[in-house]
């Protein structure tokens, strides 16, 4: 629906914006475990295979020439479970998002920002060339305005609403895992993500953990 040229061009934006965040954590020296690990997306059936397939050549022909499109065979020296292929991403990258956004902030108070916390903004409105913020700790007014938001949104937005909409994930953690447990389940210590439309997704973290995710379905 976007048509070749804009979806190349937001796939670049894309990497580009890794890139970005990459640079960044180096600069400021932000400790969330960074890694360029790689992504899996794996093939929970047959025909989902074959879709990967499909998108994987458009991808590489594209965008993306370091992609690889991967058997079930070769997915043995990935992850012990058993897929029927997956393309992989070289270019992912993971990190501890907590840690990122606390040095993130740190960042940004020694570079000169003032974050105020507990302060969530119910409202704005246009006021000439300012824009008039109501927040639960009071109002203020400024010259431009960074809307920078996800699920949580207030309904007043207008905008965001018609466009967000909240689905349920939920993850658990394993015990640190051993070598040999390490070896048969996730051998190429990759991030993945399985290909059904409720799916799951899945990594090990930095101390030996399995973190694993899923989405909730929302019918009886």
């Amino acid at each position: 629906e976007l048509g070749k040229e804009r979806a190349i061009a937001l796939y670049r934006a894309l990497d580009d914006s890794v890139d970005t965040i990459e640079a960044l954590i180096a600069e400021e020296a932000i400790d969330c475990n960074f890694r360029r690990a790689g992504k899996l997306k794996l093939a929970s059936k047959l025909q989902h295979f074959e879709a990967i397939a499909r998108n994987f050549e458009a991808i590489q022909a594209e965008v993306d020439p370091d992609t690889a499109l991967l058997s079930a065979a070769d997915l043995k020296s990935e992850i012990g479970s058993p897929f029927h292929g997956a393309m992989l991403s070289k270019k992912s990258a993971m990190m501890h998002m907590g840690r990122y956004v606390a040095g993130l902030a740190a960042a940004a108070a020694r570079h000169g920002a003032v974050i105020h916390e507990n302060a969530r903004v119910t409202d704005r409105r246009q006021s000439g060339n300012r824009h008039e913020l109501t927040t639960s700790r009071g109002k203020i007014s400024a010259d431009n305005v960074l809307v920078a938001t996800g699920a949580y949104t207030t309904p007043n937005f207008d905008y965001f609403r018609r466009r967000l909409i909240s689905v349920g994930s939920f993850i658990i953690a394993t015990r640190p895992l051993s070598d040999a447990e390490i070896t048969a389940a996730m051998p190429g210590n990759r991030t993945c993500v399985t290909s059904m439309n409720i799916g799951n997704y899945f990594r090990l973290s930095p101390d030996r953990r399995l973190i694993f995710g899923g989405r909730a379905r929302f019918s009886a």
